[in-house]
């Protein structure tokens, strides 16, 4: 029976962070192979640069965890990961996962942006990662490289790299389990996995994932019947295909579904009792035991809808002195988003004017608009705005490479496209007139990348490592970014009305809309029209 060993390394020292698992056999080019453990039990394999060996023979710095022991320790989702290794960051950031290494990363969402800290899945580059933590099932093991890893995989990795490795099928063995979950905010959660061998060259394996659960908000707010951040419902299933007709010969066939729905993430808005603090009109303590959990609701239930699938194709070949292996993949992710941010969490006093009035919607005359106490006009004139993110991108990389000693070298190129929509609408309505703001734009992305690394053996103490690699970029924006002021009255705005868009009734047309120029016919003077 073969085992694999995780461990964290730092140089050529390492700290053993999980016991041996047990794993399936995998291919070693597709960095899923796992190896007899030698006579000394201290020594541990990882495949970091893409081939199997000792840590102690690593020349870097790399961290690897078992399913079983992700399972051990709780973890149900790629941000779960930072608790459990040093030096790594995941938070999620209105649904896209931000990866820091060693405080080195990118909080760039934009389709402009891309991440510092390359994320992988099954050895695909993954550009946006929207919905990608619900695919955290049948995990075989997680490697976390730490620093530049260019001259190996990746794009813009600045940071280093974090792949996600899920158990291949298995040939020659049925296996099955289905495990489910109950606790705490009414959650719910089921797993399954489904390996059958059709034959011994071919099996197929399926695995699965529903989790859902309530708010682990509350709203003590006036205005009931509105659900509040952080409930979901996510559903993940992923099927493959795997055919060995040659000893020499692997290829393997998958896909994946996602779908994370619910009220998605707003966060708590501090600003109403830091300022009631500031003016002493709470005390520290009062502030101190402020439950950042209960808050006040207003608007509309956030809506979240993520839609994230893909196919990838496998192939490897042994040859005679080197190894084959390509790798291509499609992936669409359709990230939407609409909410209203919370006014503010419960603290003594927010509730005090809205109580007082015959009319709680109506202010009266002598308020103060900076008063730390909420406003009541606030739960009925809201903002409100809108998140759509649209990707579809194509990968494909080939290598060429040998992992026998003394010399060992790989060659490898890659290929990435990704076309995206993108639309961020926001509305204000407290003020004299509507202002917002609208982002509605297509980028285009073709990245080209080539690179080889190579290491010589001089002997079992001295080696000499070198790499190359490069990168050719090109991305094309077009469509609107605009900040939009509306008002009825004067020109001048010396008599102006304020307009209501942003609460009920209102749509954003997002991708439907229709987009105007306003210097149509292209002299530089905005027509009347």
């Amino acid at each position: 029976m073969r085992r694999f060993t995780a461990a964290l390394a730092f140089g050529a020292s390492a700290i053993a962070l999980s016991t041996p698992a047990m794993a399936q056999d995998q291919s070693a080019d597709q960095e899923q192979q796992t190896v007899e453990p030698a006579d000394d039990t201290n020594v541990i394999i990882v495949t970091a640069d893409r081939r199997e060996q000792t840590l102690q023979d690593f020349a870097g710095t790399a961290f690897a965890i078992t399913g079983d022991d992700l399972k051990a320790l709780g973890v149900q989702n790629v941000t779960d990961l930072q608790n459990q290794v040093p030096g790594l960051s995941i938070a999620n950031n209105q649904g896209n996962v931000e990866v820091y290494i060693r405080g080195i990363g990118s909080s760039n969402n934009t389709e402009l942006g891309d991440p510092a800290a390359a994320f992988h899945f099954d050895g695909v580059n993954i550009p946006r990662p929207s919905g990608i933590g619900s695919a955290f099932h049948d995990i075989q093991r997680v490697e976390v490289n730490v620093g530049p890893q260019g001259t190996l995989r990746g794009r813009n990795a600045t940071a280093g790299s974090i792949n996600a490795i899920t158990f291949r099928p298995g040939l020659g063995g049925f296996d099955g389990m289905i495990e489910a979950e109950y606790g705490n905010f009414d959650h719910r959660s089921l797993r399954g996995v489904l390996n059958i061998p059709l034959s011994d060259t071919v099996a197929v394996r399926f695995s699965g994932l529903y989790q859902e659960n309530d708010s682990y908000y509350d709203n003590v707010g006036p205005v009931q019947g509105i659900d509040v951040a952080e409930a979901q419902d996510n559903l993940s299933g992923r099927a493959q295909l795997l055919w060995e007709p040659t000893d020499r010969l692997t290829i393997l066939v998958a896909g994946d579904y996602i779908a994370e729905n619910g009220t998605g993430y707003t966060g708590t808005n501090f600003a109403l009792p830091l300022g009631a603090l500031e003016d002493g009109n709470i005390t520290q303590d009062q502030f101190d035991s402020i439950d950042p959990r209960e808050v006040i609701a207003r608007g509309i239930t956030p809506d979240l809808n993520t839609d994230h699938w893909g196919i990838r194709t496998t192939i490897e070949y042994e040859g005679d002195g080197f190894n084959v292996e390509y790798t291509g993949s499609y992936r669409d992710a359709v990230y939407d988003y609409e909410a209203t941010t919370p006014i503010t969490p419960n603290f003594p006093g927010v509730l005090d004017r809205l109580s007082e009035r015959d009319n709680p919607f109506t202010p009266e005359v002598g308020d103060v608009i900076n008063d730390p106490i909420i406003l009541a006009e606030n739960l009925d004139d809201f903002s409100r705005f809108r998140i759509i993110s649209d990707s579809r991108s194509h990968f494909h990389e080939l290598r060429i490479f040998n992992s026998e000693g003394p010399f060992i070298w790989s060659i490898g190129g890659l290929y990435i496209n990704e076309e995206q929509r993108s639309f961020l609408g926001n509305t204000g309505d407290r003020g004299p007139f509507f202002q917002g703001i609208e982002f509605n734009t297509q980028t285009d992305t073709d990245s080209y990348g080539i690179y080889a690394d190579a290491t010589y053996e001089i002997s079992d103490q001295f080696r000499i490592t070198g790499g190359i690699r490069y990168t050719d970029d090109k991305k094309e924006r077009t469509g609107v970014a605009a900040r939009y002021g509306l008002a009825l009255g004067g020109g001048s705005f010396e008599c102006c009305l304020g307009v209501r868009v942003g609460t009920e009734g209102f749509e954003f047309a997002a991708f439907d809309r229709i987009i105007i120029n306003p210097d149509s016919d292209g002299d530089g003077t905005i027509s009347e029209a």
